[in-house]
């Protein structure tokens, strides 16, 4: 039986039933009966090239095999150290998740907020927003910042939880006592609104230390603020590191971020980039539909009115589609009690 190979398949190692019969070419001897060939080309240490074939040998009869090595892959062992990692990992993984929950039903506060956020992204867990909400609340009365401004936020959108803007803005306030960067920008935000096109002074004083402290939606109205104001170098950093936030953010998975990051692309006028723009939204997209999934109304309204957006923008997409789509999703948020799902419906207008 001659085994043949060219090019770049020469070398490989050839084995008739587990036994080694050379490398490739080779001429082999063999009896009648059933014959399993196998042809593996080390690359290095952790993979190979390897080409397999079965066939029946009857005495008399000459054969040829023509070897031609697939592609590379994990040699065996190598799947196996792969596998005791995962599995180590994934061990790793819930004794993490095990310590989380004994350490917020101990009474950590950061490890209460930690738990909520966990229920919220489906982190480790499934979402559960209930639960997001029950372990903010706890964490908030504990005293964490964070918690309240996520629980403020979570009432003030409707974002898992029912609507309820006397109790978000209870959250939110906490908040902002407490120092909270987050919870300063959305104090500002609700606690005192624009006058027509101006700030409240109030309002800009607490956008400064929210942006001071990392909030990206802070920083972005002092992006606002300062281009208002002519001071371009100061709110083209602002906006940097509003950019920079929101993308720390949007990699834990947070569509709101996620929504966020992808707007920096589309509103900062000194770097805008279209075609960034709409993949970071069709990624946040992917996002907010598992949330909506969950139960989360204002998920469901945010896909579509991302939709709404890429129907308007030059998104290369299919224009018909994404009106489809923006529809579908209004119909879907008015189904899980979005009010502005059931406006949108009415309202909206894609000429």
């Amino acid at each position: 039986m001659r085994v043949a190979c060219e090019g770049d398949n020469v070398g490989a190692a050839i084995t008739l039933n587990g036994q080694f019969k050379g490398e490739c070419p080779v001429d082999i001897t063999v009896l009648e009966g059933r014959i399993q060939l196998r042809a593996v080309k080390q690359v290095d240490d952790s993979r190979e090239r390897t080409f397999e074939q079965g066939f029946s040998v009857v005495g008399g009869t000459g054969k040829r095999i023509d070897v031609v090595l697939g592609p590379v892959q994990l040699t065996a062992d190598a799947q196996q150290r792969e596998a005791q990692r995962a599995k180590e990992a994934q061990q790793r993984k819930a004794d993490a998740l095990a310590a989380a929950i004994k350490a917020a039903e101990g009474g950590d506060a950061s490890a209460m907020y930690a738990l909520g956020r966990r229920f919220e992204l489906g982190h480790g867990l499934p979402i559960d927003y209930a639960q997001a909400a029950a372990w903010y609340g706890k964490a908030a009365d504990a005293g964490d910042g964070r918690a309240a401004s996520q629980l403020g936020y979570m009432y003030l959108a409707g974002s898992g939880v029912r609507s309820d803007k006397p109790t978000a803005l209870t959250y939110i306030k906490k908040a902002a006592d407490l120092n909270d960067p987050r919870g300063l920008g959305l104090w500002a935000l609700n606690g005192y609104p624009m006058r027509g096109n101006d700030f409240a002074p109030e309002a800009i004083s607490l956008y400064q230390r929210g942006a001071e402290g990392g909030d990206p939606q802070s920083q972005h109205f002092m992006y606002v603020i300062g281009s208002a104001a002519g001071q371009s170098a100061k709110s083209q950093e602002w906006a940097r590191r509003s950019r920079e936030g929101y993308r720390r953010q949007a990699e834990d998975g947070d569509f709101i971020a996620m929504f966020g990051f992808a707007d920096t692309y589309r509103y900062f006028e000194y770097d805008n980039d279209n075609a960034r723009y709409v993949k970071l939204t069709r990624d946040a997209i992917s996002a907010a539909e598992k949330a909506a999934a969950a139960g989360n109304s204002w998920a469901a309204l945010k896909v579509a009115l991302a939709h709404y957006d890429l129907f308007h923008a030059d998104s290369g997409g299919n224009k018909d589609a994404e009106k489809a789509a923006a529809r579908e999703w209004l119909k879907k948020a008015a189904d899980l009690g979005e009010p502005q799902g059931k406006w949108g419906l009415a309202n909206m207008t894609f000429d």
